[in-house]
């Protein structure tokens, strides 16, 4: 079996090839099919009459609707394999989305999004993060990291893009005709670029070694195991529950409103999407600074920069409303943002090991998928009966707060000796 490399010339080594072609995945799976989304908020409630609360509703019948299928996509992945999991899911979302085009009752909406629902995390850095484990044994964080760029990289391209096309051929049409062309570039990716395991392609996992233009050999790594029952007796796994939770607010409501909120704020249309998309570039950038920090630099230092910025997220966007710039937040943010999705795979596979990964992230990504569905509308509701999102800031920064105390604990606590050994 290839290991990824040529004898006479060094090439990419298979698994970052297919790190980029997932990049590419997300980048029009989350960028365009959810990140844009944002844009539409505003247009849609002032043409439709809703208001941003039961818009927002949408966003918490997707997710919840889509943890009753978390347990189903892990088990296709095993059975099926990744390629036909997410070309089902891309064909799912991407019809279901172009229908938002045709539709003009609340209820409407409603119904389209619970069967969204349905396929979103087969098209997600659920997906993403376990397709990464299965083609890495080392580097998984920075792998994970590119990957999971694509979210913030298509978020800032399609932002942009949409806002423009919704001002000239309204958001209707701009629904059908983005979605189309994107589900259109999935299953050109999926089909004829993307695998599903080393083993498919014929190489072996990607491994690094010390010496340079060397193969790269698979070594056995020792790593520790725990099973299901040891790890719910364990203290950091209600800790980091604690953490995440808090953090599926305060990081995903103001993604999902972040257009609003700076409009609200004074600054025009294309201004505020301006800010929206230099906070996926930071996004972007963010999570490959948090992927290069846990493969190379100390986990106790990492975790202190992530926490820093945990809690200046909130702090600034309450300042904006003094008059600073939302430059500032949007760059808190963005570091936020890839704490919530870079740092919850790196920490899990440090705390509880390779071998319960799957199982442990499934659970934290039902609990905050949850989490998550509740965090647009609250601050939407908040944003309808004080008619300013001040007050969802000031929330958040107190669950900021609680958060980073969760995750100093879970990074900086001595290694548990009880693991049994693999």
């Amino acid at each position: 079996m290839d290991n990824g490399t040529e004898r006479k010339g060094l090439r990419i080594h298979k698994s970052w090839q297919m790190t980029f072609v997932m990049l590419f995945i997300i980048v029009i799976g989350l960028g365009l099919y959810n990140g844009a989304n944002s844009v539409f908020l505003k247009p849609i409630c002032e043409d439709l009459g809703f208001t941003r609360g039961e818009y927002s509703l949408m966003r918490t019948i997707i997710t919840l609707v889509s943890v009753f299928f978390i347990p189903v996509i892990g088990k296709l992945l095993k059975t099926i394999g990744a390629r036909k999991v997410l070309l089902i899911s891309s064909l799912g979302i991407g019809l279901l989305v172009m229908t938002y085009g045709f539709l003009s009752h609340l209820w409407q909406f409603y119904l389209v999004a619970a069967f969204i629902g349905i396929f979103n995390n087969g098209l997600s850095m659920y997906v993403a993060g376990q397709y990464i484990n299965i083609w890495f044994t080392d580097s998984k964080g920075m792998a994970t990291a590119i990957a999971y760029c694509g979210s913030g990289l298509g978020t800032s391209i399609f932002s942009p893009l949409c806002a423009s096309l919704i001002a000239s051929i309204g958001w209707r049409n701009t629904f059908i005709y983005t979605s189309l062309a994107g589900l259109a570039a999935l299953i050109v990716l999926i089909l004829f670029f993307l695998k599903d395991t080393p083993e498919s392609a014929g190489v072996e996992k990607y491994v690094k070694t010390g010496a340079k233009g060397k193969e790269l050999l698979v070594r056995k790594v020792p790593d520790k195991f725990y099973t299901i029952q040891m790890i719910r007796k364990m203290p950091v796994f209600y800790v980091l529950i604690i953490c995440y939770v808090g953090m599926s607010f305060f990081n995903v409501a103001p993604y999902y409103h972040m257009t609003a909120f700076f409009s609200d704020l004074g600054y025009s249309a294309m201004t505020a999407t301006t800010f929206n998309s230099y906070f996926q570039i930071v996004l972007t950038i963010a999570k490959l600074l948090l992927g290069f920090m846990f493969d190379k630099v100390n986990k106790k230092i990492t975790s202190i920069l992530m926490c820093v910025m945990m809690i200046m997220s909130p702090l600034t966007a309450i300042l904006a409303f003094k008059g600073l710039t939302p430059l500032v937040f949007c760059t808190m943010h963005g570091f936020v943002g890839a704490t919530y999705t870079v740092a919850m795979n790196a920490i899990i596979s440090d705390v509880f090991g390779q071998a319960a990964f799957g199982n442990v992230l499934s659970i934290f990504t039902i609990i905050t998928t949850i989490g998550g569905a509740a965090a647009s509308p609250f601050m939407g509701f908040i944003f309808d009966s004080t008619g300013s999102y001040l007050m969802s800031f000031v929330i958040f920064l107190v669950m900021a707060v609680i958060s980073s105390l969760c995750m100093l604990y879970a990074c900086w606590k001595k290694e548990d000796t009880n693991a049994i050994p693999l």
